[in-house]
């Protein structure tokens, strides 16, 4: 989303009239890129052949459900370590790595963690435990999924909200 120069997003502001309207197409066309590859991810291993049998109607949902869930997350996060909020590369890597990790491993870190730290573990993004009921799916409840679903997308629209009224307030320099 930083690959444009600073003119030429003044350009686009003063022809759409809106920074917020320029970052909101932005993040249209990225969730647009994810849906595809989402596609490429999904479709993929079923027309190789890699799975022994044919996917049930809740396989498919919860595998399309939860890959679109989880690139739409990938993107919430990922805004906030792109260049306007982090100039440097150096910096930005390193941290949006840091967070990825910690979202991963945050069911094992909650556990250790002793109670004045707890909060940690609510604020890291759900990546968690949404990758863990995908792949516990057979043994556990699709009302379970779902709900662990929706709290994913809940958590990235809350990211992407505030990156887009976070992106309305910043100089047009930046």
């Amino acid at each position: 989303m930083s690959t444009e120069s600073a003119k030429q997003v003044q350009l686009l502001v003063l022809h759409t009239g809106s920074r917020r309207k320029v970052v909101i197409s932005q993040l249209i066309c990225a969730w647009i890129m994810l849906i595809m590859l989402t596609a490429i991810t999904v479709l993929y291993p079923v027309f190789a052949g890699m799975f022994e049998r044919q996917l049930t109607g809740e396989e498919w949902m919860m595998t399309w459900l939860g890959h679109l869930g989880l690139s739409l997350l990938g993107l919430g996060i990922s805004v906030f370590f792109q260049k306007s909020y982090i100039p440097l590369l150096s910096r930005s890597m390193p941290a949006l790595i840091i967070v990825l990790l910690l979202s991963f491993i945050q069911g094992s870190l909650s556990e250790r963690l002793p109670e004045s730290l707890e909060w940690i573990g609510r604020i890291l993004p759900p990546a968690f435990y949404l990758v863990r009921e995908m792949m516990l799916f057979d043994e556990s409840k699709m009302n379970s999924f779902v709900s662990v679903t929706l709290w994913t997308v809940i958590y990235a629209l809350a990211l992407l909200i505030i990156h887009v009224w976070l992106s309305g307030r910043r100089d047009l320099r930046g």
